[in-house]
């Protein structure tokens, strides 16, 4: 059996939870502003059943007195990414950016402007900025992206918007309504999992998937 490895902290802050190996996928979770990555220690047993990496970076700038994701996000997120992948053995082809609300933007972000690194993305209520993304959009017509919104979700709107233009594009989008407002889904580990299956293995979601609107 593969050694566990619990909440290894590298030099830039981020915890590592899952297994040293070959061949795991590896899930890099950004946060919401205000939080950090000790907010979502609960994960790492989601890692352990779903048998994968789960990389859960610190924001990298002061963002109106919390923690977020500013400038240099973009450097730092790929710099630990290499790191993670040449320490833990993750498979490079199936690496995975994620994360909610502004963490869910820079998780969209990163996926469209680097489709090389990784494969697809899980955005938990994201926000798209069409000025933004929509020039990346086709260099990236590989990448998978899985998101959810919930119904009172004052951004919701804005996931839709991008949900059309990324499907406009040639991306291979999903996106997933809960009943609730500006939040991870109430069961967000069986979300995770539904992401992680449908990006890297072709599994179509379950039910929720059929809420179209």
């Amino acid at each position: 059996r593969k050694k566990l490895i619990e909440g290894r902290k590298s030099q830039s802050g981020a915890l590592y939870f899952g297994v040293r190996g070959e061949g795991q996928a590896l899930v890099v979770f950004l946060h919401g502003n205000g939080q950090s990555p000790a907010d979502y220690r609960a994960w790492k047993g989601w890692a352990e059943r779903a048998g994968v990496g789960l990389l859960l970076l610190p924001g990298t700038d002061e963002i109106r007195g919390q923690r977020g994701w500013g400038s240099s996000a973009e450097t730092v997120v790929l710099e630990d990414v290499k790191a993670a992948i040449q320490t833990y053995g993750a498979d490079p082809a199936r690496v995975l950016a994620a994360g909610f609300s502004t963490g869910a933007y820079q998780a969209l972000s990163l996926g469209l402007r680097h489709p090389s690194t990784f494969r697809g993305v899980i955005a938990f209520s994201p926000y798209y900025e069409r000025t933004e993304l929509d020039a990346a959009l086709a260099k990236a017509k590989k990448l998978r992206v899985f998101m959810t919104t919930g119904k009172d979700d004052p951004v919701r709107d804005s996931a839709r918007e991008g949900r059309d233009a990324m499907a406009e594009g040639g991306i291979a989008v999903v996106l997933r309504r809960f009943e609730g407002g500006h939040a991870l889904p109430e069961k967000a580990e069986r979300e995770l999992t539904a992401g992680l299956r449908w990006i890297c293995d072709g599994e179509q979601p379950g039910a929720a998937k059929r809420r179209a609107f």
